[in-house]
């Protein structure tokens, strides 16, 4: 389970249906109102790598330079490069830290290249999102603040959500935090308005 912040619904019922141009709900906000203000939220693409193709180098160097110990061997070979104090060759003196640096630069590298391919396979999952008296499948990564999405039993949940309708007979659902907060005992969630 994933929690954003984007509004969503549970399991409508089928025979709930209303026209795009008519009201949603009481305020007084129509369909050309949402559409308006829903493109200024982010949108529901999770991503949790640290580095991009285009910063992977210099903000990889960067944090790697936080550690005292290259700090160190750096501060070694920029002395090495004086001549008064030169004791060894420049690329002997050169070597460990770049070794160190290009082993670790590979295995954040491949660290975030296992966390891409998560976040990808997350993003391309699919949920049912009210659009025009229908719940067609789409991505995860369209769900925006204030659809209506229809879940099933065993679903993963897109976002946040307001349970308006559920088929348990007390309007109960059952839902799994364990992605969460560890937990995996089931947690009980009751329907909005009851």
């Amino acid at each position: 389970m994933f929690a954003f912040s984007t509004v969503c619904v549970l399991e409508l019922k089928s025979q709930i249906a209303f026209s795009m141009n008519e009201t949603v709900d009481t305020r007084g906000i129509t369909h050309a109102y949402y559409e308006r203000f829903s493109g200024t939220y982010v949108n529901n693409r999770i991503r949790t790598t640290k580095y991009t193709l285009l910063n992977f180098v210099p903000r990889n160097l960067f944090e790697q330079f936080h550690r005292a110990a290259n700090l160190y061997f750096l501060f070694l070979v920029v002395l090495n490069w004086v001549p008064l104090v030169e004791a060894f060759q420049k690329e002997i003196t050169m070597l460990p830290l770049v070794v160190v640096l290009t082993i670790i630069a590979i295995k954040d590298g491949l660290e975030d290249y296992r966390k891409y391919k998560i976040d990808k396979q997350i993003n391309n999952l699919v949920t049912k999102v009210y659009r025009s008296s229908s719940f067609p499948e789409g991505g995860i990564v369209n769900v925006t603040v204030g659809d209506f999405i229809r879940l099933s039993c065993n679903e993963i949940i897109p976002a946040d959500m307001i349970l308006l309708f559920s088929t348990d007979p007390d309007g109960i659902c059952h839902i799994e935090t364990s992605g969460l907060d560890g937990e995996s005992n089931l947690k009980q969630s009751h329907i909005f308005w009851n």
